[in-house]
């Protein structure tokens, strides 16, 4: 995506300087510095896109209370193949490189072909020129210091004014500008403009070289009469690498070389230029960073995100046991994963509001990789009239763990506030601040996170409001987790004591370990500390893989079983 943006900003530099040039200056004689503005421009762009600026915008940072929804409008799946499958600006980088190739070969097969013809003729060398006879040849063309003409096809007089031509060609480096503009076309060949830019520059030098030329004789007449003598004559297709005296433009070469020369004064509108190359670079190349502001109860002061992740690191002290909460790819309901914590993450919590901007969403990705290893693209950005977002796609990728995952929302109202975080224990993905979920609490780890918020506000005072709301969140997230293991460990229980419950478990769903269905599986048997993840699917869409093998039952409940176990 990068080189697409980058092709276009340079395109669009490209067509500012050529439409200028077409504009002012091409019925202007100052050639020369007509040169220097063309050769400018495509220096300009090639360099310009490359440049970008930083502007700091602060804003204040959102306050948010929530634990991660069962059931949302997000699916956050781990896709493998998803994440190295191709999308549309891939497509297009490498449609763009076969015709960067295709424009390779071509300059490289014209190069060739001159050199082979520079050696292979018979050549003779005076005053620093390599002059190259060629019997049948109509039209004389150069390239640097190599002149190919037929002398025996002109007469004296017309063939003294053709070399002094050609030698303005070769004394000024006008191959230079060529092989130049042939190194334009070929990175932007999928651009109209850069082919008549080339041919703005081949028709600025022929200018330059019939002014130098016309004024080292005392009869311009005669050198114009040559020039459309040359003209109607037969010719032999020349490479477009080359200077010919011969240019389809003749008309417009005798047009100029009969103006009168240009005020200096007029010079100045080469200068036009410079405000809107400004106006661009400043427009397209500016990249803003959000700053986000936390206030508290007495003043108001910035808090990074380094500090907030402290904040979450001293709050999570103390836990034995990391219980990691994520989605179920088929069923929006959440998996319940126990294992043992020996390092923890980095952990931190990113906003993405609704009226989040490209830019700041270009500044999320950057800090994401930068601060926490985390590789964050987005797609399918739409906003609605008022400028807030109503779909997006987010592909994810944990570098400390490895996990990858693809959240998307589409719908015709504003997406809600959208969380990518990553907690101390090690969990990780995206969510949405729904106000669907309904909180409950627990008094026990209440007392144990008071306590710990205490501690926690005596040993940094001015960051107590933040770490407050960070304590809140996590308790929540905690009594959520507990609660949705229990309702397993009931229905476990339920299993394992028919009596009670003469519909059992098994009898009503169908049970998959590790991928492979087990009947008449007592729940009670399998150890709890075996158990990775539990997960129970319901509804006719979820069960529809195995319709095959349910035999009258209503849902599928899948164990997953630790490795080592």
């Amino acid at each position: 995506m990068e080189l697409i943006i980058y092709l276009l900003k340079s395109a669009a530099i490209l067509s500012i300087f050529y439409f200028t040039y077409r504009i002012l200056l091409e019925r202007e004689t100052f050639f020369k510095e007509n040169r220097y503005f063309l050769l400018m421009g495509i220096l300009i762009s090639a360099l310009a896109p490359a440049l970008t600026f930083t502007r700091i915008i602060y804003k204040q940072s959102p306050l948010l209370n929530f634990v991660i929804p069962q059931n949302d409008n997000f699916q956050n799946n781990d896709l493998n193949d998803a994440w190295f499958s191709y999308t549309g600006w891939e497509l297009a980088c490498l449609f763009y490189a076969i015709g960067v190739g295709i424009m390779v070969i071509l300059f490289s097969s014209k190069l060739y072909a001159i050199i082979r013809f520079v050696r292979q003729e018979s050549t003779y060398s005076e005053f620093g020129y390599h002059y190259i006879q060629v019997d049948g040849l109509k039209s004389p063309f150069s390239f640097f210091n190599y002149i190919i003409v037929d002398k025996k096809n002109h007469s004296d007089e017309e063939l003294s004014m053709i070399l002094l031509h050609e030698q303005a060609h070769a004394n000024q480096r006008h191959s230079i500008d060529m092989l130049i503009a042939e190194v334009l076309l070929i990175i932007h060949w999928f651009n109209p403009l850069a082919w008549f830019y080339k041919k703005a520059i081949d028709q600025n030098l022929e200018f330059l070289a019939d002014a130098t030329t016309a004024h080292q004789l005392a009869d311009q007449k005669k050198y114009q009469l040559t020039l459309v003598q040359v003209s109607i004559a037969p010719r032999k297709a020349m490479l477009n690498l080359t200077h010919s005296f011969y240019k389809s433009f003749i008309k417009k070469r005798i047009v100029m070389l009969n103006k009168q020369e240009s005020n200096s004064m007029r010079r100045a509108k080469l200068f036009i230029i410079l405000p809107v190359i400004a106006v661009f670079i400043w427009s397209f190349n500016v990249k803003e960073v959000v700053s986000y502001t936390s206030e508290t109860g007495r003043n108001s002061s910035k808090l990074s995100a380094i500090e907030n992740d402290k904040a979450n690191s001293i709050e999570n002290k103390g836990n034995q046991l990391n219980t990691e909460t994520t989605m179920s790819a088929e069923t929006g309901e959440q998996i319940i994963d126990q294992k043992d914590s020996s390092q923890d993450p980095k952990a931190f919590k990113k906003i993405i509001s609704k009226s989040a901007s490209k830019e700041e969403l270009d500044a999320l990705v950057d800090e994401l990789k930068t601060e926490y290893n985390v590789t964050l693209n987005y797609s399918n950005l739409n906003y609605n009239s008022e400028g807030l977002i109503i779909s997006i796609k987010l592909e994810v990728k944990d570098g400390e763990s490895g996990s990858q995952s693809t959240t998307s929302y589409n719908s015709s109202k504003p997406v809600g506030d959208i969380v990518i975080y990553r907690t101390e224990d090690g969990s990780f993905g995206v969510v949405s601040a729904s106000n669907k979920v309904v909180q409950r609490s627990n008094n026990d780890k209440n007392e144990a996170s008071e306590s710990m918020t205490e501690d926690m506000n005596s040993r940094r005072a001015d960051i107590a409001a933040r770490r407050e709301e960070l304590r809140t969140r996590r308790i929540q997230m905690r009594a959520k987790a507990d609660s949705v293991f229990e309702n397993v460990q009931i229905e476990r229980m339920n299993a394992s004591q028919p009596s009670q419950n003469p519909s059992s478990i098994s009898q009503k769903a169908l049970i998959v370990v590790d991928g492979k269905v087990v009947k008449d599986l007592d729940l009670n048997s399998i150890d709890p500390n075996t158990i990775e993840s539990i997960n129970v699917l319901k509804g006719e869409e979820n069960i529809k893989p195995y319709k095959d093998q349910l035999e009258g039952k209503s849902g599928v409940i899948l164990i997953n079983l630790k490795k080592n176990k």
